[in-house]
């Protein structure tokens, strides 16, 4: 045998050996039980957030397939399964919200020193260990936009306490996977028909897949419990295709790269929540901090609080970057809204002296386009 039949042979089991590894990642049978997750945490990403609230609903294939529905007019809607299991946690993150953060979720950091809250801990592994073994295997964890926030922040917590992970759990994203059946859906009516013109600004935002689907926007929003209901009711309309893509798309949980890696423990808030807000620095201080740095002015968590006060440039500037997928851009799109009554000086803050001259221009030329059409 040549050394040309040897490499060939080489790539034909070294191919043939990765296909086998990315089939073995996906479930082997259909998946008997979906866990609808949702995760509020304290910020976004960048920030090195920490988990606030999570929330599942454990919910058999059967009742997803066989739904009940209301007797409301002119069209009956599914109703949420009667038969779910639920785990709703609430964990102190011992780290300072971020504004934005706190106003979207309604959260702060001294309601859970009020109420006593304990923070991320070995506990809630075995709590939720304990919530999968009551379930009917193959499972999968559920959450929209899961693969870009909720999966990979849920590992970092577990990663930073050193646990294992949660093994046999499957997770898949249901933002990822409503956009695929679109793009499918698409190709099919082309073949089939004529060309039809694809929205790509579809909007994939838990509140507006609810809206298209029930013309009413949903109660609760940004709540764990809240958006695992939203989003429980969103599946139910697109039930069959769903299961069906899940069944072949559904990867490992163990997977899942974190989030971050948790180099520095933060310090505990739930004994002084008064000084929690001391954490953020003043434009002065960051003035100070900054002067001599050459490094991305959103890479320390320092400037947080000038990030939230100026969320529209700041969304600008990310998007300029070229790097965000899609999934991340609606995040910043219900994370940093529009606020046309914002102060244009507190929008300013300081912006200009923490960014390179080309990107000082590129966010005055955001800045102005802003203004323009508050």
């Amino acid at each position: 045998m040549d050394a040309s039949h040897v490499l060939t042979h080489f790539l034909v089991v070294f191919f043939i050996g990765l296909k086998m590894c990315a089939a073995s990642d996906s479930p082997s049978r259909p998946i008997e039980t979906f866990v609808f997750m949702d995760l509020e945490a304290t910020g976004l990403p960048p920030y090195r957030p920490k988990i606030a609230e999570m929330c599942l609903f454990a919910v058999t294939r059967h009742a997803l397939e066989n739904p009940q529905y209301s007797n409301s007019h002119p069209k009956p809607i599914p109703l949420i399964p009667r038969l779910a299991d639920k785990l709703c946690i609430c964990i102190n993150p011992d780290k300072p919200f971020t504004p934005m953060a706190n106003s979207i979720t309604g959260l702060s950091n001294k309601m859970f020193s009020q109420n006593r809250k304990q923070s991320f801990n070995v506990h809630i592994w075995q709590m939720m260990i304990a919530f999968f073994n009551r379930q009917h295997p193959p499972i999968c964890l559920v959450a929209h936009y899961g693969d870009g926030y909720d999966f990979p922040l849920l590992k970092a917590e577990l990663s930073a306490l050193g646990l294992p992970g949660l093994d046999g759990i499957y997770c898949a994203d249901t933002l990822e996977a409503l956009k695929a059946l679109d793009r499918k859906n698409n190709r099919l009516h082309q073949l089939m028909y004529e060309p039809m013109q694809y929205d790509k600004k579809t909007k994939y935002g838990l509140s507006d897949l609810y809206f298209e689907f029930y013309k009413t926007y949903p109660l609760n929003s940004h709540s764990a419990e809240g958006d695992v209901i939203t989003l429980i009711s969103v599946f139910q309309q697109r039930a069959r295709d769903l299961l069906c893509w899940m069944d072949s798309n559904a990867r490992s949980f163990n997977t899942t790269r974190a989030m971050y890696e948790e180099n520095e423990r933060y310090p505990a808030f739930s004994q002084t929540p008064e000084k929690i807000q001391q954490t953020y620095p003043n434009c002065l201080q960051i003035r100070s901090q900054q002067q001599g740095a050459q490094s991305c002015p959103f890479s320390q968590g320092d400037i947080e609080p000038l990030a939230h006060k100026c969320s529209c440039p700041v969304k600008a500037i990310l998007r300029k970057a070229g790097r965000l997928k899609a999934c991340e851009e609606l995040a910043l799109d219900e994370l940093y809204p529009l606020e046309p009554e914002a102060d244009d000086q507190e929008m300013e803050c300081n912006v200009s002296e923490k960014l390179s001259k080309r990107e000082e221009a590129r966010l005055q030329k955001q800045l102005h386009s802003f203004q323009e059409r508050s």
